[in-house]
This record gives structure tokens, sequence and C-alpha cells, in this order.
């Protein structure tokens, strides 16, 4: 976790190919979470300006409800666990895959899963982002509270 957003890796299902081809895949897909203060909160994923492999792949309001489902039987790692899912019900989650052309399990393991989207965090907090200065000081500001308080 950094300035509130949050981290999810999901592994494909067991012995899955992409739906298009029949092709093999790469390990998995890789996700963050914004919290609705968050700049890019809400915007399409064809609409925000940030690169990772074979581009932003999915955007929309992070269900709960859905996420037992969603994840069953799978490999996940990041910030989001079976533990806390349950807090992220208001963040918006962007994510790419790894199921394109060319991706396989030598070519996007789960270590490269897990670069591009601590990649894809970084991206997101880009000063470049307008708004982004207002929404990480904020975020500073609690960090300094709860220093003071653990004092």
């Amino acid at each position: 976790m950094k300035f509130g957003i949050y981290t999810l890796v999901i592994k494909f299902e067991k012995n899955s190919v992409s739906h298009f081809y029949n092709l093999e895949r790469g390990w998995g897909n890789g996700y963050v979470l914004l919290p609705p203060s968050h700049p890019y909160y809400g915007f399409d994923y064809d609409n925000i300006g940030v690169y990772v492999h074979g581009g932003l792949t999915f955007g929309i309001k992070f269900d709960s409800s859905n996420f037992i489902k969603w994840i069953k039987e799978r490999e996940i790692d990041g910030d989001v666990t079976i533990e806390n899912f349950e807090k992220f019900n208001d963040y918006w989650i962007i994510g790419f895959d790894t199921g394109h052309h060319g991706d396989n399990k030598f070519t996007c393991p789960k270590e490269y899963v897990m670069s591009e989207v601590n990649s894809l965090l970084e991206q997101c907090l880009s000063d470049d982002i307008k708004g982004i200065q207002k929404y990480k000081a904020v975020y500073q500001r609690k960090d300094k509270l709860l220093k003071i308080e653990g004092n």
C-alpha cells in the first residue's frame, strides 16, 4: 500500500488458455485499487494515461460480494487478501492481463506481473496527474498524525 492505493495480483485459473485463438497465457493479472479521492477514480481504463504490459484491460468499481467467486481456487498476492477484501468496496480497480499473443509462463511469470503491478501503482502517483499533489498531501498528513499518535 502506498498513499492509499493497494495492489492485487491473481493467477489465471489452472490450465487456462486465452478464449481467443486458444493461446497460452502468462502467470496472471495485475490490479491496483484506487480510493474515491484519487484523481483517476471512475475513469474508463482507456482514458487513464499509464503504460503496463498490454495496456490496461480492466476498470470497474470493486465489488466485494463477487470477490470470493472471482478468486476461487486461485493464488493471489499483493495488499488485498481474503482477510481484508471487504474494506475495498468503494474502490475503483484497474488492471492488466497477461493473455496476449506471445504471453506465456516464461515471458510473463509471477515476478513479472508483480513488477508491472508495482509500476502501475507508481504511475498512478505520478506528479503529472492533475490533482495528485492534493491527493498525496491528504495521505501525508494522515501518516504524520498516525506517527504523532503512536509516540
